[in-house]
């Protein structure tokens, strides 16, 4: 039986796992499921609220979050 190596990430390998993806979006959780998040907690959010987005995506999740009101 092959012993197996320990994998230890390093910046590069990081950069290049991201890097692959980001080329598919339809794995990421907002693109499953951020219709299903945004329609669950629309009633938790003031209707002339104002809010902001960070930037921390792809903004699959606010896209839902706009067409859902």
């Amino acid at each position: 039986m092959a012993q197996l190596k320990e994998l230890i990430w390093t910046r590069e390998m990081v950069t290049r796992f991201w890097n692959f993806e980001r080329t598919r979006p339809e794995n990421f959780f907002s693109f499953q499921v951020g219709a299903v998040v945004a329609r669950k907690f629309r009633k938790y959010f003031l209707s002339d609220a104002d809010m902001v987005d960070y930037g921390a995506g792809t903004g699959f999740l606010v896209e839902d979050l706009l067409a859902s009101g």
